[in-house]
């Protein structure tokens, strides 16, 4: 697999945009329809979990951003595991958001947020959180974009135009970055082909020997948009 399926991710959804176009799929995984028992995320409203998946992938009560459940992912092993949900999104603009929140540990791991297309593949962009905490986005140079303090719920909102194949990049509400190209690949991020659609969105983790930290999602928003600010 290839190391750029990577990740972390945010908040409830910030832009004007929003507003302007319709839920493709939301979600605060509350009763109903998610449980904690069993608090296996996996199959729980379509959700599902790769790469094995982790005893950590659970819908939990202990972290939440609003209400009463979130869901925790946590690393297993050396390998990259995570949550992702397959949904079919025509824009001609997107909007993914969600709120994350990353612990910290004394073996800290990467973290990606992100959206794809069908089939976990190709990405149009997204964030990787290294482990000292630096965010970079998912196009070509991986560019550094401020930092993500740990221990604290974030919003994060990634913004597809499907037509420029660029995307925007906003942290609690301020926009960090506009007009960022898509990644096109599952790798360097240098393929000049373009990415006809949207299918995929996830929160994962990269693994490394002795990794001990965790992550929580809440309020996932995945939304179509007809009008508004573009990227």
């Amino acid at each position: 697999m290839c190391k750029r399926w990577m990740g972390v991710a945010f908040s409830i959804s910030f832009s004007v945009v929003s507003a302007y176009g319709g839920i493709v799929y939301s979600t605060g995984f509350e009763n109903p329809p998610f449980t904690t028992t069993p608090n296996a995320l996996a199959g729980q409203d379509g959700w599902a979990v790769f790469s094995p998946a982790s005893s950590f992938d659970i819908v939990e009560t202990a972290q939440v951003k609003s209400g009463l459940q979130a869901v925790e992912v946590g690393p297993t092993g050396t390998v990259q595991t995570g949550a992702y949900h397959s949904d079919t999104a025509v824009g001609p603009i997107i909007d993914l958001a969600a709120d994350i929140y990353l612990f910290s540990s004394t073996t800290q791991s990467e973290w990606q947020f992100a959206g794809l297309g069908p089939g976990l593949a190709p990405f149009l962009g997204g964030i990787d959180v290294f482990a000292d905490n630096t965010i970079h986005l998912i196009t070509a140079g991986f560019t550094t974009e401020g930092t993500f303090t740990k221990n604290a719920w974030h919003h994060v909102d990634l913004v597809f135009n499907m037509g420029t194949q660029n995307y925007s990049f906003s942290l609690d509400g301020s926009l960090l970055a506009s007009g960022v190209p898509f990644c096109s690949d599952n790798g360097s991020c240098t393929s000049v082909s373009p990415v006809t659609s949207y299918g995929t969105s996830f929160f994962d983790v990269f693994a490394t020997a002795n990794s001990n930290d965790l992550g929580a999602i809440d309020n996932f928003a995945l939304s179509n948009v007809t009008g508004g600010n573009a990227p």
